[in-house]
């Protein structure tokens, strides 16, 4: 028991203790209170009794497991089951980002996001029984498992299995209490999974080029030369020579408009970045980017929502119904006058607003094609991982002895993606071992690298060390294009989502407020 808890029922004790010698000095000294009669003594000790026997109930969470707090025609959650729920959400949080954030979290959020998922939770359970879905052997042998590591952890704590729970998800959570959470989150798992692999299983290609075609703007994408600049106009210039300052910064961009050729417009930007670099005296600082890097920086591959400049956006990914207009070797100068483009918000939106103090801003973008645009068409991978987190471990020593132990046991076997799967069951601390069709910048940087490296061949295995703690790797294959990927899981989502819509009809989840409200989070 922690120090806290051993405060906390000391100062119990010495309620307890001040309240019986306020009781006896008051028997002592009040001898001649002819009012307190047998029988108003009787009720005092009949009500201290009930007390007592509240506080013992409160703490056992049989009050709180005697309330309903949410159901269904055939499942129900009980307060003490959604305590822990709101508990494991609470925890999972800190695994997360910390215990020291959880202050910041408004009172409530932890109740409410669990109550979100046990809705979800009944609502397939109820789905997976009208359709005769029950749990299997292997499924209930699964929960036992899970019971018997939390007895595990809870015993190494130094703690009942029930002591441990109530300390870590909430006062009276139990491992009864655990075991019909198990029960009902696996079910209702199940038949998720069940709709998810049947809509998958018969989603067409026209589907997911439909939908495609209808979000382009998101999954499509266009190598581009760019490079963007502002000019801030001074405070009390005239129109006139406002006019002229534009011009005059405008025509600086007329070399790399005229590009050619990629090699044309890195060589005019280049020569533009040196003029400007000689000019505010920072040309060959050693702190501050070259010339050419910039212009090799210029190079992006990019969909329509990272352009900010409407007019830039709209040339490059114009499209028509046959195709995108844009080809390779196209180029373009931009121009964005800020007095104007609040002038034509404002009368958009019928409102006004007054920018007498705001400085006027110009600002020029240039765009080269390097390819027209396209379907995003990027990389995927699909790997899977057994984690050793730090935070399961004395060091970071004992994560990579046992890392090691673990690869070597999945070598030793049949080293299969089964087999590898069947050990991460027993060792991993993530909730998901196989990854499907990660792009680049999903995953950290050690991890990225591992799955990304060209010369990775399949069933290829390896240990990687991030921030969470050692990896050990398995590399399944090549994935999808990255649009294809995207789009797909969309997709998906959408029809099962759609599918839940129609559950949530037919099997409406009862909440008992009042009695949620004995749940804490």
């Amino acid at each position: 028991m922690g120090k806290g808890q051993r405060a906390k029922l000391a100062r119990a004790q010495e309620k307890i203790d001040n309240s019986q010698k306020t009781t006896a000095k008051k028997k002592n000294n009040k001898k001649g209170n002819a009012w307190v009669t047998p029988v108003v003594t009787t009720l005092i000790i009949v009500l201290l009794a009930g007390i007592l026997v509240l506080n013992v109930l409160n703490s056992n969470g049989i009050i709180l497991r005697g309330k309903t707090v949410m159901q269904t025609e055939n499942f129900k959650v009980t307060g003490t089951m959604m305590q822990y729920a709101a508990g494991a959400v609470k925890q999972g949080f800190i695994n997360s980002y910390g215990e020291e954030l959880v202050s910041y979290m408004q009172d409530g959020y932890f109740k409410e996001s669990a109550q979100t998922e046990v809705e979800t939770y009944l609502v397939y359970a109820e789905a997976a029984k009208a359709e005769g879905i029950t749990l299997d052997e292997e499924e209930y042998s699964q929960i036992d498992e899970n019971l018997k590591a939390m007895k595990d952890v809870a015993n190494a704590s130094g703690y009942s299995v029930n002591s441990y729970l109530s300390l870590a998800y909430g006062k009276g959570v139990n491992e009864k209490d655990l075991r019909a959470f198990y029960e009902l989150s696996m079910l209702a798992n199940k038949y998720e999974q069940k709709i998810y692999d049947e809509t998958k299983d018969t989603l067409t290609d026209d589907e997911i080029e439909a939908y495609y075609k209808k979000n382009s703007d998101q999954y499509t994408v266009a190598d581009v030369l760019k490079y963007t600049e502002t000019l801030t106009l001074e405070s009390g210039l005239t129109e006139d020579e406002k006019t002229a300052k534009k011009a005059e910064f405008l025509a600086k961009f007329d070399a790399m408009g005229a590009a050619t050729s990629e090699e044309e417009f890195k060589s005019a930007l280049t020569a533009y970045l040196t003029d400007k670099a000689t000019a505010e005296g920072t040309l060959g600082d050693p702190e501050a980017m070259s010339p050419e890097d910039q212009a090799d920086a210029a190079f992006a591959t990019i969909t329509k929502s990272q352009i900010s400049m409407k007019d830039a956006s709209d040339w490059v990914f114009e499209n028509t119904e046959a195709a995108y207009a844009r080809q390779a070797g196209e180029v373009k100068v931009f121009a964005e006058d800020s007095a104007a483009k609040k002038a034509e918000e404002s009368e958009s939106s019928s409102s006004s607003s007054s920018s007498a103090d705001a400085k006027e801003t110009y600002t020029v973008a240039v765009y080269y094609m390097v390819s027209a645009p396209r379907k995003d068409d990027a990389k995927t991978k699909n790997a899977g991982h057994i984690l050793l987190a730090f935070d399961g471990f004395t060091d970071k020593e004992a994560a990579k002895k046992k890392a090691d132990e673990v690869l070597a046991e999945f070598l030793a076997g049949d080293a299969t993606k089964d087999s590898f799967e069947a050990l991460a069951e027993q060792y991993t601390y993530d909730s998901a071992v196989f990854y499907e069709n990660v792009p680049e910048g999903q995953m950290e940087e050690a991890f990225e690298n591992w799955i990304f490296d060209d010369a990775r061949t399949e069933g290829e295995t390896g240990i990687v060390e991030t921030s969470y703690g050692y990896h050990v790797m398995y590399f399944v294959g090549e994935g999808d294009a990255a649009w294809l990927a995207e789009c797909r899981t969309a997709v998906i989502g959408q029809k099962t989502g759609d599918k839940y819509t129609a559950f949530e009809e037919l099997y409406p989840v009862t909440i008992d407020k009042s009695a949620m409200k004995s749940v804490k989070g």
